[in-house]
């Protein structure tokens, strides 16, 4: 009686303490930062130039359904613009379990940070700082109010469970302001 009511207060003890195991990207969030200082499943993130293999940020303005690009981005300075953004991976990673998330810094031309210039609006983590995607061929939606000089967006991809990798940064830079349209 005894071996069998230790046997199951172990039993107990053990399942009280099973916590539910997270992806990747889901698991990343808001607890570690994007950089190579980080440590993720137990390995130490390499930086774009040290990955296995390049993968880019690339984006597409909202409304636009063909052309996405990797290269600087103009945005008007006086309105509100989204765009799409996902991960580029080259050839090789074409069709693998990619995740990846993304992150976001906007400045202005006196070297101040401001967090109220942009946000990630789907999905949104960090109130708006992070979004991430389970699927290299899935966007995030991010949207920058036209108040900063700039923005930089940089993201940390892996396959499955593997190391994380960074992207290089994504650049935005605040353009002329669109002309008021005529009623």
């Amino acid at each position: 009686m005894t071996n069998n009511l230790l046997q199951l207060l172990l039993l107990l003890c053990l399942g009280l303490t099973v916590q539910p195991v997270h992806g990747y990207a889901n698991w990343l969030k808001c607890y570690v930062d994007l950089d190579d200082t980080e440590v993720v499943m137990n390995k130490k993130i390499k930086t774009h130039d040290d990955a296995d293999h390049i993968v880019e940020l690339q984006v597409q303005k909202e409304g636009d359904d063909e052309s996405w690009t990797t290269s600087t981005v103009s945005y008007p300075a006086n309105k509100a613009t989204t765009y799409k953004i996902k991960v580029k991976p080259p050839q090789a990673l074409q069709g693998s379990n990619m995740q990846f998330v993304v992150e976001y810094e906007a400045t202005f031309n006196n070297g101040e940070s401001t967090t109220t210039a942009a946000q990630f609006t789907f999905p949104k983590m960090c109130d708006g700082k992070r979004s991430f995607a389970r699927n290299c061929n899935e966007p995030v939606t991010f949207e920058i109010n036209g108040t900063a000089d700039s923005v930089e967006i940089w993201g940390a991809w892996a396959i499955g469970f593997g190391q994380v990798s960074l992207t290089p940064r994504l650049v935005f830079l605040k353009g002329d302001p669109e002309p008021e349209a005529e009623l």
